[in-house]
């Protein structure tokens, strides 16, 4: 489903800026997954701790370190810096629909280019 992308040459370590405009004092209670974690997920599950989110998944299936099927579905989904590295417009089409059904019915996606 997934092509083998470029994100494990591409992660930067520190928080995408997404992250830091959001009002997380609204989302403390959620449940929420970093979709596309890549090598640094401790940096965005750190700063979501220090902002009061208790509940935070890190996905991304081509880093072996950190969870590589993200089961169910979430209030928060963050999608950043994910879409920018895929080569085709096939692969975009699968991330964002795999993002979608990891989104509770009442939940938000926050994406990020």
């Amino acid at each position: 489903m997934f092509e083998q992308s470029k994100t494990i040459n591409t992660s930067l370590n520190q928080v995408p800026a997404q992250v830091k405009v959001i009002n997380w004092g609204k989302h403390k209670k959620h449940m929420v997954l970093d979709y596309g974690a890549g090598k640094y997920p401790q940096r965005v599950q750190d700063y979501l701790r220090e902002e009061g989110v208790t509940w935070i998944e890190s996905y991304d299936p081509y880093n072996s370190e950190i969870n590589k099927s993200a089961e169910g579905t979430f209030d928060v989904v963050l999608c950043s810096n994910v879409l920018n590295v895929l080569s085709n417009d096939m692969y975009l089409h699968d991330v964002l629909f795999d993002v979608a059904d990891h989104v509770h019915n009442t939940g938000v996606a926050y994406i990020q280019i």
